[in-house]
């Protein structure tokens, strides 16, 4: 293909294969005509989701049929591989990861007439994580969130291969000794806790951000008028699918926790969401968390779920900063609606998607959530210190 991305399989290690050692790439790219990347969540009340990469290739030589003794991979092409995935930018400048994951399948496709091809399926480190689990009661002391990311993913059960880059979080999770379970899930409850986000990011380095993180600037603008990046297609919607005005969760052993909106409630009823068992030691912290997600899920104000770029005839430059865009950063949205003056929202994104096809063209879209642009009370700052200006937030 005219390659706007560079593909690259760990099919060429030296010696014996090592999981998790230092990866000794092939390059895939010029037999490759087609690939999609799909990275977050759909529902931002859920925890982030595991991506997803699937690239097709040309194999009309065999030289990627694992049972072709005298292909130049031979021995090499199998599960748990990982697979790269580069915009091809003339200058490494401007050049960006898209994904880096382990292939979980291999799909070997042929044609009567001796056309074949070999589709690569991979998933990112949070796919890992999800098929590992917790020795039943297994010990943590009182730590930070992003402490105790840390200490789970430590266990010699787990021993995770990949890169970590955790932020630090604001709540503690309390002392325990009966932690057990799946190594996602429980990861997903310390997130919860913390009211943050936790996924493995382009570049395949486990990343933790607090909930402060996602308050972060805006570094992007799209915008229907020609003054920022264009976009192809934008979807606006008013939904109810996450719309929750009473939400409750509960500590290990205790019962239930209960906070509701009223405001809410008088405009759309009841709408209940259990977010489940947290980790904090006090109801009280129980109780701030849910005040706090309520500021999120309690509204259904029209917004911005989806913007689509298409990529092929933008500069380099261009490319590599939207390449660059990471799950929960902080993006505006410009928008004319038909008879109305532009609006300008502020988003944050929950999940990113690759589509190219030869011919096709090379489309990248951003799935948004409005974005909190509150100004959080923090003490000894003179612009964010004073309290007629800012908000407790817990």
């Amino acid at each position: 293909m005219a390659q706007p991305v560079k593909i690259e399989a760990e099919f060429a290690s030296s010696g014996v294969f090592v999981w998790g050692g230092s990866p000794v790439y092939v390059d895939l790219t010029a037999r490759s005509f087609s690939f999609s990347i799909q990275r977050g969540r759909n529902d931002y009340t859920e925890q982030f989701r595991a991506g997803t990469c699937t690239v097709v290739m040309h194999n009309n030589d065999g030289a990627l049929d694992p049972d072709n003794a005298s292909g130049p991979y031979f021995g090499e092409i199998a599960p748990g591989r990982r697979l790269k995935i580069t915009s091809n930018a003339a200058s490494m400048l401007y050049a960006q990861i898209l994904f880096t994951g382990f292939i979980t399948d291999i799909q070997l496709d042929y044609e009567l007439g001796g056309g074949s091809t070999v589709t690569l399926q991979a998933v990112d480190g949070l796919g890992l994580l999800a098929q590992q689990s917790i020795a039943a009661g297994t010990s943590f002391s009182a730590e930070l969130t992003s402490s105790r990311m840390t200490s789970v993913i430590n266990l010699p059960e787990v021993d995770y291969p990949f890169l970590v880059g955790l932020g630090t979080g604001l709540s503690t999770c309390a002392a325990t000794s009966t932690a057990e379970g799946n190594v996602l899930q429980y990861l997903g409850q310390i997130a919860e806790t913390e009211q943050g986000a936790i996924f493995v990011n382009k570049a395949g380095t486990l990343d933790f951000r607090s909930r402060y993180d996602l308050l972060a600037a805006s570094t992007h603008t799209f915008s229907d008028d020609g003054s920022d990046t264009d976009y192809e297609a934008i979807q606006r919607q008013v939904t109810a699918l996450e719309l929750y005005n009473r939400v409750q969760a509960n500590r290990d052993g205790a019962s239930p926790v209960v906070r509701d909106s009223s405001t809410s409630k008088g405009l759309f009823g009841v709408r209940f969401l259990d977010l489940g068992e947290v980790l904090f030691a006090t109801d009280g912290e129980v109780t701030d968390m849910l005040d706090f997600a309520l500021v999120r899920y309690a509204s259904a104000a029209p917004r911005i779920a989806e913007v689509v770029t298409l990529l092929d005839s933008k500069s380099q430059i261009s490319v590599g900063q939207l390449c660059l865009l990471e799950l929960t950063d902080s993006v505006t949205v410009e928008f004319t609606a038909p008879g109305a003056a532009q609006i300008v929202v502020p988003c944050s994104i929950q999940s990113i998607r690759h589509d190219y096809t030869v011919g096709g063209g090379w489309r990248l879209g951003f799935g948004l959530i409005p974005r909190d642009t509150s100004n959080y009370l923090k003490l000894d700052d003179a612009t964010l210190g004073q309290l007629d200006s800012n908000v407790l937030g817990f």
